[in-house]
């Protein structure tokens, strides 16, 4: 298949934009019309990167960068609530919350969607989409339109379930974390029931639409059947172009970030400070002001003469008591602008922040709360490049630990071998890879 043309489609989250940004402008470079389909939330961001932007609602859940201030509907911002304050109660609540939360969540008024995206498809005549793997209604109308696409998997390879792999539940946890195992049968029971009843609803929408189309064994792991792109590293260090699907890891996928002068400035001023520590817990878990400020009294306590940067979210306010020369509190940080100064990163294990420290060759500690984020803590503690802690047990003893590990020599040499693996790779590399794979 020759691709001169296609569309991106992302859901309208805040984590999710600036990859499948950054793919469509490695797609402009190397001459493909390229166009991103999302919400009218997000078009000013396409536009001013010189993105074709094409209005497409994929999903009634939107965060615009600080989760708590997002406009939503009263039953939305209930729902957020209930997940936040899950957080404080354990890694499972937490995620059984998520699990009660799919069935809402997961598949967005799916005829709508098809007919809108059999709209778009013959107004524009892509020869190819590119389809974020968490906007499952978008998978769906694809396949039962058969339109040719790829997918595109942001969050951890398991987001896309194998084998006896339950979408989720974490595959692995952390040493951090003491599961009980009674809850975890009980999420897993439940996790297993939502992906039939997803499955079956999933089945019923493709009878309707094709009865000649075949249904399919596991809704959560339909994929193209041609690619998939991972944002995140080759962990095995096989690269099976035999597979089918194709797989490409991409290793990260953003681009690079000016840091702003202000920041700078902070940064020269500082220059005699060790460590220099950021800490970024996303756009959702800044909720949690109580986990940011342990960080910042533990941390100043081990290193008194240490630089730390906060991204606060909606908790500025609270935690603006610890702003101080030393001490820099701010709703939005420009992270992939500071990441090249930071000595250390503590964060969520989000993705995003996890590649982006991966490139950069940072240390970090990992605090995971949710989601695909035991599965990221879990890699990174068995690569020996992080330290993970419990956010809702750690004292300052143990983070004066998880740092004193990751601030190892041990540690030292896994980073600097997996910065220089994903030098060589990113959007650039996927697209290029992505256009030659699919042209043979």
């Amino acid at each position: 298949m020759k691709v001169g043309k296609i569309i991106l489609v992302s859901p309208p989250f805040f984590s999710q934009l600036p990859p499948t940004i950054a793919l469509a402008r490695a797609f402009l470079e190397k001459g493909v019309k390229t166009a991103i389909a999302c919400t009218e939330h997000f078009r000013n961001e396409i536009v001013s990167k010189r993105i074709k932007f094409i209005p497409l609602a994929v999903s009634r859940n939107i965060n615009t960068g600080i989760a708590l201030r997002t406009r939503q509907t009263r039953e939305q911002k209930r729902r957020l609530n209930d997940f936040l304050k899950a957080t404080k109660r354990g890694a499972i609540e937490t995620l059984m919350i998520q699990t009660r939360d799919r069935q809402y969540d997961m598949l967005f008024d799916p005829d709508k969607l098809r007919s809108d995206i059999q709209k778009i498809h013959k107004q524009e005549s892509p020869d190819l989409w590119l389809i974020n793997q968490l906007s499952y209604s978008v998978t769906l109308a694809l396949y039962c339109l058969r339109l040719p696409f790829v997918t595109l998997c942001i969050p951890h390879p398991t987001t896309i379930p194998d084998g006896k792999k339950i979408y989720g539940v974490p595959a692995q946890w952390p040493k951090a974390f003491k599961v009980n195992q009674e809850k975890l049968a009980r999420l897993k029971e439940a996790a297993r029931k939502v992906e039939k009843e997803f499955t079956d609803e999933f089945n019923s929408k493709i009878e309707r639409c094709d009865k000649k189309l075949k249904p399919v064994s596991r809704a959560f792991s339909l994929t193209s059947s041609d690619l998939i792109l991972y944002n995140y590293p080759d962990l095995s260090n096989i690269d099976d172009r035999s597979a089918s699907p194709k797989k490409i890891f991409m290793g990260y996928c953003f681009e690079m970030q000016q840091l702003p002068e202000w920041y700078k400035k902070v940064i020269e001023k500082s220059k005699s400070r060790s460590p220099k520590i950021l800490i970024v817990m996303g756009t959702f878990l800044s909720y949690r002001n109580d986990v940011i400020g342990r960080c910042i009294r533990a941390l100043k306590e081990e290193y008194p003469e240490s630089l730390i940067i906060a991204a606060a979210g909606a908790s500025t306010r609270k935690l603006r008591r610890f702003q101080s020369d030393d001490v820099l509190v701010e709703e939005y940080v420009p992270q992939k602008g500071l990441l090249p100064y930071m000595d250390v990163v503590i964060h969520h294990g989000g993705n995003n922040s996890f590649t982006e420290s991966l490139y950069f060759g940072k240390p970090m500690v990992i605090m995971p709360f949710s989601s695909d984020q035991f599965d990221i803590a879990s890699d990174a503690e068995e690569l020996r490049i992080a330290g993970v802690l419990n956010p809702n047990s750690f004292g300052i003893g143990s983070i004066k630990k998880a740092l004193r590990h990751t601030l190892s020599r041990e540690s030292e040499k896994a980073l600097l071998y997996w910065k220089q693996k994903l030098a060589t790779r990113g959007p650039r590399y996927a697209v290029r890879r992505l256009l030659s794979t699919l042209s043979k």
